[in-house]
């Protein structure tokens, strides 16, 4: 009779664990839904790039405003600590006047600039897709 409790416990456990494997891994954020629905295809690089501005949208993405009045939307690898709540960023750029995906990162103040944050993709905007991205 003893075992009975154990066992029972057991199966609990097996089944809440199976379950937790069959949840989706990754999860998608309104900004992925957005590029997703609105198709937007990514850039590898921007040439003859200057920045001029940026707008935090959460610790995965971000709005870039460059010269010519042309807009960015930016998606890092990974999350960046800090980035929906940071003032300013710092670009490390590997080519002069060049902006890469892949290759190119960003650097949030608050971590001393030593944690990069690369680049995956990179988006261009037009202007209506700019407030429509901002008012998610």
């Amino acid at each position: 009779m003893k075992n009975k409790p154990i066992r029972f416990s057991i199966l609990l456990i097996a089944i809440a664990l199976s379950s937790c494997q069959n949840m989706p891994k990754k999860i998608v954020n309104k900004y992925d839904i957005y590029i997703s629905e609105n198709k937007l295809a990514p850039i590898k690089k921007i040439i003859n790039f200057s920045f001029r501005g940026w707008n935090s949208l959460d610790n995965q993405h971000f709005a870039l405003s460059a010269s010519h009045n042309k807009s960015y939307l930016i998606k890092l690898y990974n999350y960046c600590n800090n980035l929906d709540f940071s003032t300013s960023i710092k670009l490390n750029q590997s080519m002069d006047n060049i902006l890469s995906s892949n290759f190119d990162s960003i650097s949030i103040p608050n971590q001393n600039f030593q944690d990069k944050c690369r680049i995956k993709n990179i988006y261009p905007l037009s202007q209506q897709q700019v407030k429509e991205i901002n008012s998610l």
